[in-house]
């Protein structure tokens, strides 16, 4: 039996076969730290949106290659994606993934054109308006190694170290964070079609309304109710805490 790094790449969550290539494509475009986990379960289990997962990563590759052989030496990009629209396109015909700016550059996707790839998609664009606390968020993740708590589908998974205070890393986590904003604002500016953007402030304060509206934006009618996306956030006080330490660190410096 098949022992995969994401227990979500795994068969028992992919949806029917689907033949064909799907009608709606999409890209959810975001920074590290932005909500993305959040918005994603939220669009996956409408069953709506397909299954809209980071697949040019190399923790997901290798899982997929694992049922696909997608892998000989280097990627097999035209089987990958017929395989990925098989299986993780929603009965609708909705195909999505999920791609975090720092990944436009990583070795499967460095050189590719994202909107000649999946046949100009819809982006949704998802970024947080406090860059402070994403890059404090990204600073504790980096370190503890806990990036997803999904109360549902996945274990949970262990602290590698327990967080603390590092001014240097909280600024190198803020200077990737706008890196990876200036790399998806470049492909914006080069798509056809603009993007949908969302704003992690307004999905936690208003998280219904945010989910219907990227339904909308994808042509497919919402549901009666949103189902809840079953990743718990991981933000504490700590967070705060770090958060003003910095800005007071940063101003004196």
């Amino acid at each position: 039996m098949t022992s995969f790094l994401w227990a979500t790449n795994g068969p028992a969550f992919d949806f029917a076969p689907f033949d064909g290539e799907p009608r709606v494509r999409y890209v959810i475009a975001s920074p590290s730290r932005s909500g993305s986990n959040m918005l994603q379960r939220a669009l996956w289990r409408t069953r709506l949106a397909g299954a809209p997962e980071e697949y040019f990563t190399d923790d997901y590759v290798r899982d997929f290659d694992a049922r696909w052989n997608v892998v000989n030496g280097s990627l097999d990009l035209s089987r990958y994606l017929t395989m990925l629209f098989r299986h993780r396109t929603s009965p609708n015909g909705v195909f999505g993934m999920k791609v975090h700016g720092e990944d436009l550059e990583n070795h499967f996707l460095r050189g590719l054109d994202i909107n000649a790839l999946l046949g100009t998609p819809r982006i949704i664009a998802l970024s947080r308006r406090d860059t402070v606390r994403q890059a404090v968020s990204y600073a504790i993740a980096r370190q503890t190694g806990v990036f997803i708590v999904d109360g549902d589908w996945l274990p949970r998974r262990t602290p590698v170290a327990e967080p603390h205070y590092d001014f240097d890393l909280i600024l190198a986590c803020l200077h990737a964070i706008e890196r990876e904003q200036a790399a998806w604002e470049r492909v914006f500016a080069l798509s056809p079609r603009p993007p949908h953007r969302i704003a992690y402030e307004d999905l936690v304060a208003h998280y219904d309304d945010e989910v219907r509206a990227c339904l909308e934006f994808l042509g497919v009618r919402p549901p009666a109710e949103i189902p809840p996306p079953n990743v718990q956030r991981q933000a504490t006080a700590i967070n705060e805490e770090w958060a003003a330490r910095f800005r007071e660190e940063r101003s004196a410096r």
